[in-house]
Protein backbone atom coordinates (compact mmCIF):
# COMPACT_ATOMS: atom_id res chain seq x y z
CA UNK A 1 0.00 0.00 0.00
CA UNK A 2 2.98 2.38 0.29
CA UNK A 3 2.93 2.99 -3.48
CA UNK A 4 -0.78 3.78 -3.29
CA UNK A 5 -0.19 6.72 -0.96
CA UNK A 6 1.82 8.51 -3.69
CA UNK A 7 -0.94 8.21 -6.31
CA UNK A 8 -3.88 10.57 -6.74
CA UNK A 9 -7.35 9.07 -6.35
CA UNK A 10 -10.87 10.38 -6.40
CA UNK A 11 -12.54 7.19 -5.25
CA UNK A 12 -11.53 3.74 -4.02
CA UNK A 13 -13.27 0.66 -5.38
CA UNK A 14 -12.51 -2.54 -3.52
CA UNK A 15 -12.82 -5.77 -5.48
CA UNK A 16 -12.57 -8.27 -2.63
CA UNK A 17 -14.78 -11.06 -1.31
CA UNK A 18 -17.23 -10.11 1.46
CA UNK A 19 -15.22 -12.11 4.00
CA UNK A 20 -12.20 -9.78 3.49
CA UNK A 21 -14.11 -6.54 2.99
CA UNK A 22 -14.01 -5.39 6.62
CA UNK A 23 -10.20 -5.69 6.79
CA UNK A 24 -9.72 -3.75 3.54
CA UNK A 25 -12.25 -1.10 4.54
CA UNK A 26 -10.40 -0.57 7.81
CA UNK A 27 -7.05 -0.22 6.02
CA UNK A 28 -8.36 2.01 3.23
CA UNK A 29 -10.34 4.31 5.53
CA UNK A 30 -7.32 4.84 7.79
CA UNK A 31 -4.90 5.51 4.93
CA UNK A 32 -7.12 7.58 2.64
CA UNK A 33 -9.97 10.03 2.81
CA UNK A 34 -11.92 9.12 -0.31
CA UNK A 35 -15.29 7.56 -1.09
CA UNK A 36 -15.00 3.78 -0.75
CA UNK A 37 -17.19 1.53 -2.88
CA UNK A 38 -17.29 -2.24 -3.06
CA UNK A 39 -17.33 -4.09 -6.38
CA UNK A 40 -19.57 -7.01 -5.54
CA UNK A 41 -19.87 -10.11 -7.68
CA UNK A 42 -21.76 -11.97 -4.96
CA UNK A 43 -25.47 -12.74 -5.09
CA UNK A 44 -26.50 -11.05 -1.81
CA UNK A 45 -24.47 -7.82 -1.51
CA UNK A 46 -26.92 -6.08 0.80
CA UNK A 47 -26.78 -8.79 3.45
CA UNK A 48 -23.09 -9.67 3.23
CA UNK A 49 -21.45 -6.23 3.32
CA UNK A 50 -23.09 -3.67 5.57
CA UNK A 51 -20.42 -1.44 7.09
CA UNK A 52 -20.35 2.19 8.23
CA UNK A 53 -17.23 3.03 6.18
CA UNK A 54 -18.66 1.63 2.94
CA UNK A 55 -20.14 4.42 0.81
CA UNK A 56 -21.64 2.32 -1.96
CA UNK A 57 -21.89 -1.00 -3.75
CA UNK A 58 -21.33 -1.68 -7.45
CA UNK A 59 -22.43 -4.88 -9.15
CA UNK A 60 -21.45 -6.43 -12.46
CA UNK A 61 -25.07 -6.60 -13.63
CA UNK A 62 -25.58 -2.82 -13.52
CA UNK A 63 -26.16 -0.88 -16.71
CA UNK A 64 -24.43 2.47 -17.41
CA UNK A 65 -27.19 4.53 -15.81
CA UNK A 66 -27.23 2.39 -12.65
CA UNK A 67 -23.43 2.59 -12.37
CA UNK A 68 -23.51 6.36 -12.74
CA UNK A 69 -26.18 6.72 -10.06
CA UNK A 70 -24.35 4.34 -7.74
CA UNK A 71 -21.19 6.42 -8.09
CA UNK A 72 -23.09 9.66 -7.40
CA UNK A 73 -24.86 8.15 -4.39
CA UNK A 74 -21.54 6.77 -3.12
CA UNK A 75 -20.01 10.25 -3.36
CA UNK A 76 -22.96 11.79 -1.51
CA UNK A 77 -22.79 9.09 1.18
CA UNK A 78 -19.06 9.81 1.59
CA UNK A 79 -19.67 13.55 1.98
CA UNK A 80 -22.35 12.87 4.58
CA UNK A 81 -20.10 10.41 6.45
CA UNK A 82 -17.17 12.86 6.52
CA UNK A 83 -19.44 15.66 7.74
CA UNK A 84 -20.87 13.48 10.51
CA UNK A 85 -17.41 12.29 11.58
CA UNK A 86 -16.19 15.90 11.84
CA UNK A 87 -19.29 16.91 13.77
CA UNK A 88 -18.86 13.93 16.10
CA UNK A 89 -15.22 14.88 16.83
CA UNK A 90 -16.22 18.51 17.46
CA UNK A 91 -19.09 17.58 19.77
CA UNK A 92 -16.96 15.01 21.63
CA UNK A 93 -14.35 17.69 22.29
CA UNK A 94 -17.00 20.12 23.50
CA UNK A 95 -18.53 17.48 25.79
CA UNK A 96 -15.11 16.77 27.34
CA UNK A 97 -14.61 20.50 27.91
CA UNK A 98 -18.02 20.77 29.59
CA UNK A 99 -17.16 17.80 31.82
CA UNK A 100 -13.86 19.43 32.86
CA UNK A 101 -15.57 22.75 33.62
CA UNK A 102 -18.25 20.98 35.66
CA UNK A 103 -15.65 18.98 37.58
CA UNK A 104 -13.62 22.13 38.30
CA UNK A 105 -16.76 23.98 39.37
CA UNK A 106 -17.68 21.24 41.85
CA UNK A 107 -14.12 20.96 43.18
CA UNK A 108 -13.79 24.72 43.56
CA UNK A 109 -17.14 25.02 45.36
CA UNK A 110 -16.08 22.32 47.84
CA UNK A 111 -12.60 23.76 48.33
CA UNK A 112 -13.76 27.36 48.91
CA UNK A 113 -17.07 26.36 50.56
CA UNK A 114 -19.14 28.37 48.08
CA UNK A 115 -22.06 27.49 45.82
CA UNK A 116 -21.45 25.94 42.43
CA UNK A 117 -22.96 29.03 40.82
CA UNK A 118 -20.45 31.27 42.60
CA UNK A 119 -17.60 28.91 41.63
CA UNK A 120 -18.68 29.06 37.99
CA UNK A 121 -18.95 32.86 38.11
CA UNK A 122 -15.46 33.05 39.64
CA UNK A 123 -14.01 30.87 36.85
CA UNK A 124 -15.82 32.93 34.22
CA UNK A 125 -14.48 36.16 35.67
CA UNK A 126 -10.96 34.71 35.76
CA UNK A 127 -11.29 33.64 32.14
CA UNK A 128 -12.37 37.12 31.08
CA UNK A 129 -9.68 38.87 33.17
CA UNK A 130 -6.92 36.62 31.85
CA UNK A 131 -8.38 36.49 28.34
CA UNK A 132 -8.38 32.71 28.40
CA UNK A 133 -10.96 30.09 27.61
CA UNK A 134 -13.13 28.87 30.46
CA UNK A 135 -11.83 25.35 29.95
CA UNK A 136 -8.24 26.57 30.44
CA UNK A 137 -9.20 28.12 33.77
CA UNK A 138 -10.97 24.89 34.70
CA UNK A 139 -7.81 22.94 33.87
CA UNK A 140 -5.71 25.21 36.08
CA UNK A 141 -8.24 24.84 38.92
CA UNK A 142 -8.14 21.05 38.60
CA UNK A 143 -4.33 21.10 38.50
CA UNK A 144 -4.12 23.24 41.66
CA UNK A 145 -6.54 21.03 43.56
CA UNK A 146 -4.66 17.81 42.77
Amino acid sequence: MSQLTKSRFEMIILDVPACRLKKWLYSASHLFSYPILWWCDERKPATTAPHEKLDGVLCSGMNDNELQWSLLIGLKNYQTRVHLEREYRFLSTKLEEIKRVECAKISLSKQKNISETKAYEWMRTQAMNERKKLVDIAESVLTEIK
